[in-house]
């Protein structure tokens, strides 16, 4: 699922922990939601304690300039 603003730029992608910090592990660019959280499922399930501090996720969406802003690129 990509979502255009009005000025049609897309929008990607990241994964955040429960600080609201890109997330230490899955800290990657997304094109699509859909993927973003299939990959934080996938990781979550993967991980023995479900009361891990890491299992916290949240997902981020920015539009491409945005993300090489918040990367310091």
């Amino acid at each position: 699922m990509q979502i255009s603003t009005s000025q049609g730029a897309e929008r990607c992608y990241r994964l955040i922990d429960g600080g609201c910090e890109p997330h230490r592990e899955l800290d990657t660019q997304y094109s699509s939601l859909d993927d973003a959280i299939a990959d934080a499922i996938a990781w979550v399930e993967a991980i023995t304690e479900s009361n891990h501090p890491a299992a916290l996720i949240g997902v981020e969406g920015l539009r491409p300039l945005e993300w090489c802003k918040s990367r310091g690129l």
